[in-house]
């Protein structure tokens, strides 16, 4: 008698009631789906991973109310209730709420990788977008002023001396892209606007066996900086001084993450020795323009970007 309830009470347990869930996870707002989340039945060991469509079946959930935990990187996690009947089979769709991660800085210039700072074995300043705005800098040169350990000086130009080494030997990036228009080696730093950049990366050392023999003293990277799709923004910014000297800057944004930028830069010029041949500081006038634009393809992202500019110095 005693072996009878046993066996019965066996299978009564192995035929307990279960069903099926079937469903998508997407993101809130835009829909689309979120391969790689995870769900799982909370307080039971079923769960699955959502396949490249977003879709998850969880087989074998015990019948009644079940609490789905929902969540992936870069969303808020998400709990859901739903009612599992007995062989059969529920249809949920699952919506997570972006989420903002806070993360340390990560520069790419100095291993041509995305690293974090404190990973990086070479000396490396980054100058985010908010610390060029409390400074007010508008200009690459303003910006390196403050940075210890360089050197700026005028020689055709606003010129850069990185480790004692002469302008020549050290490499203005745009993006990851050379920075041309030198004159007898200098790159006029003030002739490069910072509107549109998100952080100056200033890597101070041989980087040659990354960026070539131009890179020997370090490197200068400006990175630019697209808005997140949905977002529309524009701003105007003017500033005026002495001799006429201007700088203006127009920025306008779109949904799909594009920008648009016009610089334009100049100065009547002056002269403190009208005695000697030539201006002290030649008026001249900069036209700057940037179209950076990003598009998402599903599994490739397509980037953009041109930076025409026009300079016209009258020397006279």
């Amino acid at each position: 008698m005693l072996l009878l309830l046993i066996a019965g009470l066996t299978q009564a347990v192995g035929a307990q009631p279960s069903g099926r869930v079937e469903g998508r996870v997407v993101a809130e707002g835009s829909g689309q789906s979120i391969p790689g989340a995870t769900v799982r039945v909370r307080g039971a060991g079923v769960g699955a991973a959502a396949d490249i469509d977003g879709r998850f079946v969880l087989a074998d959930v015990a019948a009644g109310e079940a609490r789905l935990i929902v969540s992936a990187v870069g969303f808020a996690p998400s709990e859901m209730r739903v009612t599992v009947r007995s062989g059969a089979s529920v249809w949920v769709e699952a919506v997570l709420a972006e989420e903002t991660l806070e993360t340390g800085a990560v520069v790419v210039t100095a291993t041509r990788a995305v690293k974090a700072l404190e990973d990086v074995a070479v000396p490396t300043t980054v100058v985010d977008a908010t610390a060029m705005r409390q400074q007010g800098a508008v200009r690459l040169g303003e910006v390196l002023e403050a940075v210890p350990g360089l050197f700026l000086f005028d020689d055709h130009g606003t010129g850069l001396q990185v480790q004692g080494f002469s302008p020549d030997y050290t490499l203005v990036l745009l993006d990851g892209e050379p920075v041309v228009g030198r004159t007898a080696g200098t790159l006029d730093l003030d002739r490069l606007t910072v509107a549109g950049v998100a952080r100056v990366e200033v890597v101070e050392g041989p980087s040659s066996s990354l960026y070539g023999s131009e890179a020997l003293a370090g490197v200068i990277n400006l990175v630019t900086d697209l808005p997140a799709p949905g977002v529309e923004t524009g701003s105007v910014r003017l500033r005026a001084g002495s001799f006429g000297q201007s700088d203006a800057a127009a920025v306008g944004r779109d949904r799909w993450a594009a920008r648009v930028l016009l610089n334009r830069y100049g100065s009547d010029g002056y002269d403190l020795t009208p005695d000697a041949f030539g201006p002290t500081t030649p008026a001249f006038t900069d036209w700057t323009a940037d179209l950076r634009a990003r598009a998402d393809l599903g599994a490739a992202r397509l980037r953009l970007g041109a930076r025409p500019a026009a300079q016209n110095q009258a020397g006279a």
